[in-house]
């Protein structure tokens, strides 16, 4: 009986042509699983390193570079007005498809603010062409700021570490998409000249 091993050492080597042959190509279920499991938790923090991971990806191929520029559009962070005029323009003809965008992260001019942060137009703007925005994150340095009202607010950090920071706020008007905690985000805020306060349910 003969040896399979011995045998294997006599049959000829594969040919270069199989061995170039190409992978079967993978669902792209599993193609868009893979590039979300490879970056890292979604914040404010972490977008840079998201697109430097995503650019990588988009290297690959087509295929995964589409699905990357996808990634790219369901999370968006804008720090610049010209940032966001690139952005717009993409959606400026009429067959444009709306943005799939999912979360939008903005840094928006204030008042004194020397820098060119996205305008409040453009954050406008911005919203009207995403009909799947879930989560929308503003940020701005309003330091006089006396008067503010939030709509359908959920507020991200710990309870016990309260968002609600205002040192010249007068008054406050907050619309809640749940109310429960109300009292432990309320408790934890530091608003010294606050006068009037106004909760929706």
């Amino acid at each position: 009986m003969d040896n399979p091993l011995e045998a294997e050492a006599r049959s000829p080597p594969p040919k270069l042509t199989d061995a170039l042959r190409p992978l079967p190509s993978l669902p792209t279920e599993i193609m868009q699983r893979i590039i979300q499991l490879a970056l890292p938790r979604l914040s404010f923090n972490t977008f840079r390193e998201r697109y430097s991971l995503l650019l990588a990806l988009s290297r690959v191929n087509k295929r995964w570079g589409a699905l990357a520029q996808e990634e790219l559009l369901r999370h968006v962070r804008l720090r610049t007005k010209h940032a966001a005029e690139v952005l717009l323009k993409t959606q400026s003809t009429r067959d444009a498809p709306p943005l799939p965008t999912k979360s939008l992260r903005l840094l928006v001019r204030s008042a004194g603010d020397k820098l060119e942060r996205v305008e409040v137009s453009q954050v406008e703007a911005l919203v009207a062409v995403s009909p799947k925005l879930e989560v929308l994150q503003v940020v701005a340095a309003a330091e006089r700021l006396e008067d503010l009202a939030l709509d359908y607010v959920t507020f991200t950090p710990a309870l016990s570490n309260s968002p609600l920071v205002g040192i010249h706020l007068r008054s406050l008007t907050l619309s809640f998409k749940h109310s429960t905690e109300i009292a432990s985000i309320l408790i934890s805020a530091r608003l010294p000249q606050l006068e009037a306060l106004h909760l929706l349910d």
